[in-house]
């Protein structure tokens, strides 16, 4: 025995939503002749299709769309507040990560880092490494300028640094 839902469910025609500037329009699917007719000329008129579903008649089938319709809406408006969220979250991360690159205090283990140095090394070896990096990145050789400018500041920063090297 079918449950009644499933039953009318079944017996409900499907119906064809068109749209233009927030008109809609619900055409039956089972009536070949008015379907191919009436289509092409709201077609032609600029309305398009957006949806097929079942309905008991055309009015149903506009408000079930529009409910259908109106809960996308709110799903990707929750979306839009979560992804906003994020992009908080990651604005914050990356401000926090730029005032960080862009301490002229930082610890020179890093900049001995950057140079490959596991430990400070004698101003001689980093003198050494500086200018073969250069050689490799510095934009008269080919390479990247802003590359180029970070192992100089590094390598300046370092030379400054009294005791350090």
């Amino acid at each position: 025995m079918f449950n009644e839902d499933i039953l009318s469910s079944i017996l409900q025609p499907t119906y064809t939503i068109l749209t233009k500037d927030g008109h809609y329009l619900a055409l039956p699917e089972d009536d070949v002749l008015f379907r191919n007719f009436s289509s092409q000329a709201l077609f032609d008129q600029g309305y398009i299709e957006v949806h097929n579903l079942q309905a008991e008649n055309p009015n149903t089938a506009v408000q079930k769309y529009n409910a259908l319709y109106n809960n996308e809406i709110h799903k990707l408006k929750q979306e839009i507040i979560k992804l906003k969220g994020e992009i908080f979250e990651l604005t914050i991360e990356n401000k926090e990560l730029k005032e960080n690159a862009g301490d002229n205090t930082s610890d020179s283990i890093k900049l001995f880092k950057l140079f490959g140095f596991n430990d400070a090394p004698n101003p001689k070896e980093l003198k050494i490494r500086y200018r073969r990096i250069q050689q490799m990145v510095h934009s008269d050789k080919g390479g990247d300028h802003k590359l180029s400018q970070l192992f100089n500041d590094a390598y300046q920063a370092l030379k400054n640094k009294k005791g350090h090297i």
